[in-house]
């Protein structure tokens, strides 16, 4: 637990310049990841702690620095079976570094994907997204809605104008990690009302492959170009008969 409440990631500069300086690979999850994106949304959702996911490797060389520097205190070291997490203390901030996370299969996936927030690389927010609801605890329950509502507006920017399947990437990477068997009807209106002339056409039939009934696969051919209706119209036959 953090020895003080309510920060964001601006009171963590010393941490994040001491892992710039050491070249170390991290990505920022958690709760000050999630209030990253509630700022960009014009709300806050502020944390404790920072966590900060990293690859083992790079776990251990983190823990080897922060040993053999005086300003930096290990408040817990990585323990054998147990949760890979390294705790490290600079004042009165305290970091949680670890090596894996609910939900999340890869660190080096994470932090491929990362955002970056002024040099700092946060998490995207479907992996964000993946951990809470793996988790799924009663204080994560704000941070699932936040990351939702942030997912749909990256969702509907991408939809309108990205390329091939940059268009709809992060989209499926969301309905896998809620494990939707297709789009709720209120979202996929709000998505089908997102695409436009520049939409492309791998992002439609994604549309159309997702959609929650028949009528909406329609929608999505009704939209698009004369060129792409038989194709779209096969995959609503191929759905729903």
């Amino acid at each position: 637990m953090s020895r003080e409440r309510e920060k964001s990631l601006d009171d963590f500069v010393e941490v994040f310049e001491w892992t710039q300086a050491h070249g170390f690979d991290a990505v920022v999850i958690g709760g000050l990841a999630v209030g990253a994106f509630s700022a960009k949304l014009g709300a806050s959702s502020l944390s404790g702690d920072l966590d900060l996911l990293v690859s083992p490797g790079e776990q251990q060389r983190i823990a080897r620095a922060a040993a053999s520097d005086p300003n930096v205190e290990v408040l817990k070291a990585m323990q054998p079976r147990a949760l890979p997490v390294l705790v490290l203390g600079w004042g009165e901030l305290e970091v949680d570094v670890l090596s894996e996370s609910d939900g999340l299969s890869s660190p080096a996936e994470a932090i491929q994907r990362a955002w970056d927030f002024d040099g700092i690389s946060v998490a995207d927010p479907v992996d964000l997204l993946t951990i809470k609801l793996a988790m799924k605890r009663e204080k994560d329950l704000e941070h699932i809605e936040i990351l939702r509502v942030a997912c749909e507006g990256i969702a509907q920017a991408k939809l309108k104008a990205a390329p091939g399947r940059d268009a709809f990437d992060l989209l499926r990477r969301w309905v896998e990690s809620e494990a939707w068997a297709c789009i709720p009807e209120p979202l996929f209106l709000r998505l089908l009302a997102a695409t436009g002339r520049e939409t492309s056409a791998e992002a439609r039939r994604y549309l159309a492959q997702h959609a929650p009934t028949a009528s909406h696969a329609e929608a999505v051919a009704s939209v698009a170009p004369s060129s792409e209706h038989q194709a779209l119209l096969a995959i609503r036959k191929s759905r729903f008969g």
